[in-house]
C-alpha cells in the first residue's frame, strides 16, 4: 500500500499537532498505521522549538506573549519556527523503511515539484532546507523510532515574516546570518503577489502526493494523541533543556 494522504486544514493547538505527529510516529514504529502525508495548519499561531534546544536562548517569551503565540517544544530536532496560520501550511511525512536523511532528500524532491508549479526553482540544501533566491522557504526536521521515521515542515506561502522577531539567535551567528526574518523567504515574496492557502495545498499535493488515496486521522492515532497532549501542555516538558 502506497502513502494515503490527510487533508487536516481546519487547524489544532500546537499541543494536539505535535502530540497527533509523535503517534503517528509510535504506530509506524509498532506497523499499527501505514504510511501517511498529513497537511495540516497551526491554530493560533504559534511558535514551536527544536527538542535539544533552550528555551529562553532560543525564543523572546515576552514578545511571544504579548503577541499571544503559544510556545511548544517539538520532539524532532531542528531550530525554532514561527508557525502563522494564515500564511503556512505544514506538512508531515511519516514512512518505514528509510533513514531520516533518506526521507529528507526525498521530501526535498517533492517540495522542489511543489515549488515549480509556481514558477520558482527551489533547491533542496542538505540536511533539511530548501532555498529559493538562496533564502530558505522550507525548513524541516525529523525523528526516528525502531524503523519508522517522521519528518514534517513548513511551506511558507504568505507568512508574516515580522512574527520572527520573537527567535533569539546568538549575536554571533546573527552576524554571520543576518536576521531570521532576513534569511527567510515566502512563495508569496518570491512571485510578488499574494498566494492563498489552496494554491499552496494544492501545490503541496501535487509535489508531495498526487497519487494519494485521501484518508482521515485513523482513530488510534487520535486516541493516542489525547494521552500524549499533556506532554506538550507540561512546563516541564517546554523547559527540560
Amino acid at each position: 500500500m502506497g502513502f494515503r494522504l490527510i487533508l487536516d486544514l481546519e487547524g489544532r493547538d500546537p499541543y494536539w499537532q505535535m502530540a497527533i505527529d509523535e503517534a503517528f510516529l509510535i504506530l509506524r514504529a509498532l506497523d499499527l498505521v501505514g504510511d501517511y502525508v498529513r497537511l495540516w495548519t497551526f491554530r493560533p499561531t504559534s511558535v514551536s522549538i527544536g527538542k535539544f534546544q533552550e528555551l529562553e536562548a532560543t525564543v523572546d517569551l515576552n514578545e511571544a506573549s504579548r503577541l499571544g503565540l503559544p510556545v511548544v517544544r517539538r520532539f524532532t530536532g531542528g531550530g525554532a519556527v514561527v508557525h502563522d496560520s494564515n500564511g503556512e501550511v505544514t506538512w508531515t511525512v511519516v514512512t518505514k523503511g528509510r533513514n531520516v536523511e533518506e526521507v529528507y532528500s526525498w521530501v526535498g524532491e517533492g517540495l522542489k515539484r511543489a515549488l515549480a508549479s509556481f514558477g520558482l526553482k527551489g533547491e533542496f540544501v542538505p540536511v533539511n532546507d530548501v532555498v529559493v533566491n538562496g533564502k530558505k522557504i522550507v525548513g524541516m526536521a525529523g525523528a526516528s523510532r525502531r524503523g519508522a521515521v517522521l519528518v514534517h515542515g513548513t511551506f511558507m506561502y504568505d507568512t508574516d515574516l515580522s512574527l520572527m522577531r520573537v527567535l533569539r539567535l546568538p549575536k554571533e551567528k546573527e552576524a554571520v546570518r543576518g536576521k531570521p526574518e532576513e534569511r527567510v523567504i515566502t512563495v508569496s515574496k518570491a512571485l510578488g503577489r499574494k498566494v492563498s492557502r489552496d494554491e499552496a495545498v494544492r501545490a503541496l499535493r501535487a509535489g508531495l502526493c498526487e497519487d494519494c488515496v485521501e484518508s482521515s486521522i485513523p482513530e488510534g492515532v487520535l486516541d493516542l494523541a489525547s494521552e500524549l497532549r499533556w506532554k506538550y501542555t507540561n512546563e516541564g516538558w517546554l523547559r527540560w533543556r
